[in-house]
């Protein structure tokens, strides 16, 4: 079989690409003359989700998060002038929050007046009036640009120029990671250091219980790119260890949020590890199967298996040996959207655990296993190739 299931969602034919270059040269050397890339990065790489093979449009169909980093008082204003108040530091690399790009663009930054102005209405007035002389856009309720270019960017012209470089390093922090997916980086990733699951604390390797390098998952997730696979299943497979420190959370959910498709999940407390199937349109494809936590996980890792035929057999297993296998009533095919792993679809409510391995497999309707993604702290194998049915016990999963 020649079809390739782990190709990077990402390729140098999205579109967005030259623009990050030119936004990050423009934030990394403080130009003064290049205003046109800051809002031409946000027009063509953050708003256009509609056009085709542009990135918006890849990030809105994967349902892939992006947060930018910003000052921790963001978007706190202050008195510049009289009438004017203004967000005046929006980048900090010491002391920082993280927020959507969708809240970064809306933040209210400016007031004059009494009338406030966006970080995108700012952006944009000064390629409407300044910089590259756009026409504006007839939008409803749309302020009054050419009065905030004349009236306030004008007169605050050294703090514009200061806000402008900062809200291109946010935005080269912000999409970092996404845009190493064009040079072949195929792996996981969180879009923001703060995000980051952990390797080492206070200088030492995180390690598990028998003495292995290991990440820790706390408020942090990893996101993987999912694309469509049709008539096949999926097989998501980790090697994790409990940590007694929080009462409930997410392992890892597969979904798509902007599609109807069914989900899968792994959620842990102290006492169950909770595998959940979830449709919005069908409730009779919503399964919950709790599997009872020893003392054993909290120890040393164990691998967890959740696998979702093309005939709708739904398997899940612990240390490669079957606890449960049901049929639900769907014919699935792997669909565009995302692994996350330490945290749910939104990546506000996290889990805590150490995970040294995660895979991810598509099913045939033969039953074999053909790997789509696989990341790891220590040098892995693969199963491409076995044939694995549905109620089988012993299931290989450990790498």
């Amino acid at each position: 079989m020649n079809k390739q299931f782990n190709k990077n969602p990402f390729n140098k034919t999205t579109r967005g690409l030259e623009y990050y270059k030119k936004l990050q040269v423009f934030a990394e050397q403080e130009l003064d003359n290049r205003f046109e890339d800051l809002a031409l990065f946000i027009r063509n790489v953050i708003i256009e989700k509609d056009t085709p093979k542009s990135l918006p449009h890849e990030l809105s169909k994967y349902d892939l998060i992006v947060l930018v980093p910003v000052d921790k008082k963001f978007p706190n204003r202050w008195s510049i002038t009289p009438n004017i108040e203004c967000c005046t530091q929006i980048y900090n690399d010491k002391d920082s929050k993280s927020i959507t790009v969708e809240k970064f663009l809306s933040a209210p930054i400016i007031q004059y007046n009494n009338e406030l102005y966006t970080l995108q209405n700012f952006v944009f007035a000064i390629a409407y009036s300044g910089s590259i002389h756009w026409q504006p856009s007839c939008e409803a309720n749309q302020p009054n640009l050419n009065q905030l270019y004349n009236d306030v960017i004008c007169e605050i012209s050294e703090t514009s120029l200061r806000l402008i470089h900062d809200i291109s390093r946010c935005l080269v922090a912000a999409y970092k990671e996404i845009f190493e997916k064009f040079d072949g980086n195929n792996d996981g990733y969180s879009d923001i250091m703060s995000r980051q699951p952990m390797i080492v604390n206070n200088g030492q390797l995180i390690e598990d219980g028998y003495g292995d390098p290991t990440l820790l998952f706390n408020h942090s997730y990893l996101q993987i790119p999912i694309a469509e696979q049709v008539n096949y299943g999926i097989r998501i497979c980790l090697e994790l260890q409990m940590l007694n420190t929080l009462q409930q959370g997410f392992i890892f959910v597969y979904g798509n949020r902007h599609q109807k498709n069914i989900s899968l999940s792994c959620e842990h407390n102290l006492k169950f590890l909770i595998f959940k199937t979830f449709s919005q349109n069908r409730t009779s494809l919503n399964k919950t199967i709790k599997v009872p936590v020893n003392v054993d996980m909290f120890q040393k890792p164990f691998t967890i298996e959740m696998a979702l035929y093309k005939n709708g057999y739904l398997s899940i297993s612990i240390n490669e040996y079957l606890q449960h296998c049901e049929k639900i009533p769907t014919n699935f095919s792997i669909y565009n959207g995302k692994l996350i792993t330490g945290a749910n679809l939104d990546g506000e409510k996290f889990g805590n655990f150490l995970c040294s391995v995660v895979s991810i497999e598509a099913i045939d309707t033969l039953n074999i296993i053909h790997t789509i993604f696989m990341s790891g702290v220590r040098r892995l194998s693969r199963f491409d190739g076995l044939q694995l049915p549905p109620d089988i016990i012993k299931r290989p999963a450990r790498r």
